[in-house]
């Protein structure tokens, strides 16, 4: 789907009737430039591509935690996407590779819940084991994807 223009009422509410079908068991993928913060916060699965690579796939509100995990600190009362997007831009450095290989170009689904090991631990340790679905797991900052 391909709609352009939209003002924020109508964007929000197209989001809002989006999210409604995937509830509903459907598969919805949007590709959103420059979403609100309001919007941003509601993406159940964001995949955020810099250069071809992917440097954040999980929950869309995780993306500051997961920055943060990281040393890259997101102002607090900063648009998360802008900010994404202006940090992909190496307005505030080059972080671009550090993203890239903490996420593994997108083979990993970053989740906040498990946060008691470092990112950067999880992320280049090989010995993760694949996992299919979300685990109980404490000690988890990262989950993999399998393909397949």
């Amino acid at each position: 789907m391909y709609i352009k223009g939209l003002d924020d009422l109508s964007c929000s509410q197209c989001i809002t009737l989006l999210k409604t079908i995937a509830e509903g068991g459907r598969t919805v993928i949007c590709s959103i430039h420059t979403p609100s913060a309001r919007l941003f916060s509601i993406f159940d699965n964001a995949y955020i591509i810099a250069d071809g690579q992917c440097v954040y796939q999980g929950y869309g509100p995780d993306v500051v935690p997961f920055l943060s995990n990281l040393g890259i600190e997101c102002p607090k009362h900063y648009n998360p996407s802008d900010f994404v997007i202006e940090l992909c831009c190496s307005e505030y450095g080059d972080h671009h590779e550090r993203m890239v290989t903490a996420i593994d170009n997108g083979r990993v689904i970053y989740n906040k819940k498990y946060n008691e090991v470092s990112l950067e631990e999880v992320a280049l340790d090989s010995n993760i084991s694949l996992i299919k679905e979300y685990p109980t797991l404490s000690e988890q900052n990262l989950i993999m994807n399998l393909d397949g």
